[in-house]
């Protein structure tokens, strides 16, 4: 084994604790000597984590339409901005206004496929200078879009430097799934995905079940890793499970947006069906960005409360707050196809919250498989009215059910999901192919 840190060039996704993504980064190179870390990221997603502050950072821009803003800013840090508190319920008109121009010109990309042509980046002489000045090993990156694809393949045509691609999500399946050219767009990115994916060197995925799926679509052998959990920042959980008084608290935590919205909207009807026959249950969001269009839609429930933005280190203590946990995803076939080999990041922080968890999601995807086979949640399958809202009434009502439920998945987290581990176990990755 290797007692050695590869240089890392991180490409796109940056090492903030607002999404999965960066969650996931930041928890699985946290211990990284800094010096062996670097950042290039779109200038839109600079929030940086202070652990990760005085990394080497390179603000790239995209050339959008006809406008080219060129990638000539280097920063050597950044200093995270703080997060506001303030519960952000209400709507102005000028936001509405911007919202709902900005919906009407991505709705007019998306149905003409622009948004797969226009946006791209460009690669800048004094860019590729201050790669060559930091020298990685690799470059990492969590792609997700076109345009990051034939970016990193630009890049390694240019420098030859070995890629390590991590997939969060099953985009390619779902990209360019509208539109007046989705067939010719949708076989042209995934020609170029394959072109890159043969010109990488550490496949990285977020699930087994996508490393099963990518093995028989790609031919290619990924490796899993999910969030992994720092154990004492979640000691001594608070025990909800014999409480008294007979208001529960349901929780979402994390992203809200494809493949989620309308399944959390179909658990907070329910709730409210609940409330108004004298069973009082709410659903609290807590999320760092939340689509104005959703939140209009989901606060017509009374039941609904919706938290003030928290910093990362508070989000363990407002988990353990909650009496149940829901994780859920959407039925239609887009959501299923996004999300189906996925594991979201806030699962493995559920599990070993001690706080019992629901899962509503097709019967199909890696979420369920992996909550059925281990035994850590409790199940809904279907989406069917009845037995949704009859496994929210079992779970109010049911004390044992639920400590059964908690205990284990507090157990399989901590098996699974220890810091410690999995981070030997990524370092060795890169460390193992320099």
């Amino acid at each position: 084994m290797r007692n050695t840190y590869p240089k890392v060039l991180i490409i796109g996704e940056t090492f903030h604790l607002n999404s999965g993504g960066g969650i996931t980064l930041s928890n699985l190179f946290k211990g990284w000597p800094i010096e062996m870390l670097a950042n290039a990221v779109d200038f839109r997603d600079l929030r940086m984590n202070k652990d990760f502050a005085n990394i080497k950072v390179y603000e790239l821009f995209e050339s959008k339409m006809i406008f080219k803003v060129l990638s000539t800013k280097h920063f050597q840090s950044y200093r995270s901005t703080s997060i506001s508190s303030e519960n952000n319920n209400k709507i102005s008109f000028k936001s509405f206004l911007k919202y709902f121009l900005k919906k009407t010109i991505n709705k007019l990309l998306g149905y003409t496929g622009l948004e797969y042509l226009i946006f791209h980046y460009k690669i800048e002489n004094n860019f590729l200078d201050w790669i060559n000045a930091f020298n990685p090993d690799f470059i990492y990156t969590q792609l997700s879009s076109r345009e990051s694809i034939k970016l990193i393949t630009e890049l390694h045509d240019i420098t030859n430097i070995p890629i390590a691609i991590h997939i969060m999500d099953d985009w390619p399946s779902t990209i360019c799934s509208k539109g007046l050219f989705k067939n010719y767009l949708k076989r042209k990115i995934n020609k170029e995905f394959i072109g890159l994916l043969e010109k990488s060197s550490i496949f990285l995925s977020i699930s087994e079940y996508m490393s099963e799926e990518y093995l028989i679509r790609y031919g290619k052998s990924f490796i899993p890793f999910h969030n992994p959990l720092d154990l004492n920042i979640w000691d001594n959980p608070i025990n909800k499970l014999h409480k008294t008084n007979k208001m529960f608290n349901f929780l979402h935590a994390g992203r809200i947006g494809n493949g989620i919205t309308n399944s959390l909207l179909k658990i907070a009807r329910i709730l409210q069906e609940l409330n108004d026959s004298n069973i009082p249950a709410y659903l609290y969001i807590q999320s760092s960005n939340i689509d104005i269009q959703f939140k209009n839609k989901i606060l017509k429930y009374s039941c609904v409360k919706i938290n003030p933005p928290a910093a990362y280190k508070d989000i363990p203590a407002i988990i353990k707050d909650a009496d149940i946990l829901v994780l859920c995803n959407d039925f239609d076939k887009k959501g299923k196809n996004f999300l189906k080999y996925s594991i979201p990041t806030k699962a493995s922080e559920y599990m070993i919250s001690k706080v019992p968890i629901l899962v509503f999601s097709d019967y199909t995807s890696a979420i369920y498989k992996h909550a059925k086979e281990n035994k850590w949640a409790f199940l809904v399958g279907e989406d069917n009215d009845l037995l949704l809202k009859a496994a929210i009434i079992e779970l109010i009502k049911n004390t044992a059910l639920r400590k059964v439920l908690a205990e284990r998945a507090f157990q399989y987290a901590k098996l699974n999901f220890d810091c410690n581990v999995i981070r030997e176990k990524f370092r060795n990755e890169f460390a193992n192919h320099v």
